[in-house]
């Protein structure tokens, strides 16, 4: 037995390395122009993109491969901005998707930032502020996808610029989708999947990720009308409501995900499927975390099987 959880684990771990390596958004060089923001304009707290910023005057040219600018204070010069306030820029890249799925991006900035694909606006975080990150997450097919960001620098003595994405699953647990975009998808159709979502509660004790003895017979029900049928893939996600620590919520949900892969393993023993475990802690909330009922359905674990 020993030995076989210990090959399950080295398969697990080789399985999450693929995973990671070859599911991410792959971004081509972020180029574009500098440009000179009038003090009259950057005054306004409420100053951020429109299309007048290209009539201003051009300052210079960027080509970053990634945008990783971490809250530095205006004592260290903006990489490749020969100014410490009132300039804003425009970037270019674009987007390779390389599977159908749900993909989550973050835009980090202080000052102000948007983030689009294809013109069609995904994350505003503009206008005056200090040091603030917005995550949004949406389905997209496999192709290519032209992407823009905006971001600017006022008066204030810090600065900061951070842009990310990352692969979710294979499914987002909204609607949102830009199935409309233009894309190289050559894959036809979408996977045809089953999504089943449990309650945190009924699996697991409050802030345990040991699965209670009762719920076995639910899950052995499951996997018993699975077990022959033809699927390449089971993903489990975590999920937990707002409350306590973000750290420990990461932490705690991604252990109750390991912990629903680990028994989903012990029990199909089929090595073919590829399994996997994400642990989102409060991030992806499906209701609003404002009532005790609303914060008990966002404690969850949802099984995407395909």
């Amino acid at each position: 037995m020993n030995l076989f959880r210990l090959s399950i684990s080295l398969f697990l771990s080789l399985l999450y390395t693929l995973v990671y390596t070859q599911q991410d958004p792959f971004f081509m060089p972020f180029t574009g122009d500098v440009y000179k923001l009038p003090a009259r304009r950057v005054m306004d707290s409420k100053f951020g993109y429109s299309e007048e910023i290209y009539d201003y005057p051009k300052l210079g040219k960027i080509n970053w491969e990634e945008i990783r600018i971490k809250k530095t204070t205006t004592d260290f010069p903006f990489p490749d901005v020969d100014r410490k306030d009132r300039f804003g820029m425009i970037l270019d890249s674009e987007m390779v998707i390389k599977q159908d799925g749900c993909y989550a991006f973050i835009l980090s900035s202080d000052d102000g930032s948007v983030f689009w694909i294809d013109d069609k606006e995904i994350i505003n975080n503009d206008h005056t502020h200090k040091m603030t990150s917005k995550k949004d997450t949406l389905f997209l097919e496999a192709g290519k996808y032209p992407i823009k960001l905006w971001y600017y620098q006022g008066f204030v003595n810090q600065y900061g610029f951070i842009f990310d994405g990352f692969y979710l699953g294979p499914e987002c647990l909204g609607d949102k989708t830009l199935s409309n975009l233009p894309s190289s998808n050559t894959n036809g159709s979408k996977k045809k999947s089953k999504k089943i979502l449990l309650s945190g509660q009924y699996l697991f004790d409050y802030d345990s990720y040991t699965l209670k003895e009762e719920v076995t017979i639910a899950l052995d029900s499951l996997i018993a009308e699975i077990k022959d049928v033809d699927i390449k893939s089971v993903t489990v996600h975590g999920h937990t409501c707002d409350r306590g620590n973000t750290d420990h919520n990461i932490e705690l949900s991604q252990n109750r995900a390991d912990r629903l892969v680990e028994y989903f393993v012990e029990q199909l023993q089929r090595s073919e499927i590829t399994f996997k475990a994400m642990g989102h802690g409060s991030s992806l909330p499906i209701v609003n975390n404002d009532t005790e009922p609303n914060r008990e359905k966002n404690r969850r674990v949802e099984i995407v099987i395909e």
